[in-house]
């Protein structure tokens, strides 16, 4: 057993706090040999996703946490994986086609999001516990169609929002738990809807699906920069450009007492900034800043990133500009830490709020448990 894989599960098994990965998973991770059959097995298992960019291919570990049994499905050509429910969701882009991967083992299109010439699938989101899901796609006509369903295609419905006109398209920005308001970016421009290496949304909406009433957000339509929602939906926060060029402004929006208010930009003139998390409670948030592009030979781009006190309205350098991207996934451990991903290799990071230190532990991305049906 490799003692670096060791340590990094039991790194990982701290930052996640309560994720029970016992040492000797390090053989499962690296080969996909399982442990002993008779061995008592947990009922939900960790999910792990080791992708290599060049040639396109990944693989899927569904690991038990006690055990040390693992489920390894390798993908020949395979992004955006995104656990939904109890399967792992991906799309093939040589075809477009959406796939899904259980536990189990099973690999199979997905049944009710299809990718078609007549309608292809632009973009999803899921709800903050993933039991849910929602998801645009695109017509041969250029019109976007929005909908939404439970992980398993329960409640499924087309959301009847009004498209705009080509070639703006409809963008999922976040679906609440227990799918009772989506919201979305009602203009985006396929060719421009980045914020340097960002995604950004240029005009947030919301959608309330108990009511079927439309809300229009205070602050919209804004810069393409980015926004989160709390699981409850009563939060929104975005970043707003503070002058032309960076750095960004938070806009805080209560939508139970419809007022917002602005946290000032720090004194980092980073031109680009996205990747924007929240916590729970939306008392909390987290997001990425990036300087232009290098201009000069042997430069490097440098990335930053910033914690926001939302409670007392403050921006803070949370780790210093270096030549990583990190990116913000959750919080975790009460809020006391930062799951980070590094953006280019794909490893995973722990980011301890209180002392500043940062661990990485795994080479792999984690992507969250699924818990097994009994």
């Amino acid at each position: 057993m490799s003692p670096r894989i060791t340590s990094q599960l039991r790194l990982l098994r701290a930052a996640l706090h309560g994720l029970a990965l016992l040492a000797f998973l390090a053989a499962a991770l690296v080969t996909g040999t399982p442990a002993r059959a008779q061995d008592e097995l947990a009922p939900w298992v960790d999910v792990f996703v080791q992708r290599d960019p060049a040639l396109g291919t990944a693989q899927i570990y569904f690991v038990d946490a006690i055990s040390g049994l693992s489920t390894v499905i390798s993908v020949d050509n395979g992004d955006e994986f995104t656990l939904v429910g109890g399967y792992v969701m991906y799309r093939k882009p040589l075809n477009g086609v959406i796939m899904r991967a259980y536990p189990d083992g099973r690999i199979e299109p997905h049944p009710f999001i299809q990718n078609s010439t007549e309608r292809r699938v632009t973009h999803w989101v899921t709800s903050p516990d993933a039991r849910s899901i929602a998801w645009t796609q695109v017509d041969a006509s250029g019109i976007s169609h929005a909908s939404i369903a439970q992980a398993e295609g329960g409640s499924l419905r087309e959301i009847p929002v009004e498209p705009p006109a080509p070639p703006l398209e409809i963008v999922p920005v976040a679906l609440t738990d227990g799918m009772t308001r989506f919201y979305f970016d009602a203009a985006s421009a396929p060719d421009v809807a980045t914020n340097g290496p960002y995604a950004g949304y240029a005009e947030v909406h919301e959608y309330n699906l108990a009511n079927a009433t439309f809300r229009a957000l205070a602050g919209e339509p804004g810069c393409v920069c980015g926004a989160a929602v709390t699981p409850d939906g009563s939060l929104v926060v975005r970043l707003e450009l503070a002058q032309s060029a960076g750095p960004y402004n938070v806009r805080v929006s209560d939508l139970r007492s419809d007022l917002s208010y602005t946290i000032p930009a720090p004194g980092l003139p980073y031109p680009y900034a996205g990747a924007l998390v929240l916590n729970a409670a939306g008392t909390f948030a987290a997001y990425s800043i990036a300087s232009a592009p290098p201009a000069a030979e042997g430069e490097t781009q440098q990335y930053a990133l910033m914690f926001v006190d939302i409670s007392s309205q403050q921006q803070i350098l949370a780790l210093p500009p270096g030549g990583i991207d990190y990116r913000a996934v959750r919080f975790i451990d009460d809020d006391s830490a930062l799951m980070l991903l590094d953006a280019a290799e794909g490893s995973t990071y722990k980011l301890n709020l209180n002392n500043g230190e940062l661990v990485r532990v795994s080479d792999f991305t984690y992507l969250g448990t699924i818990t097994l049906p009994s």
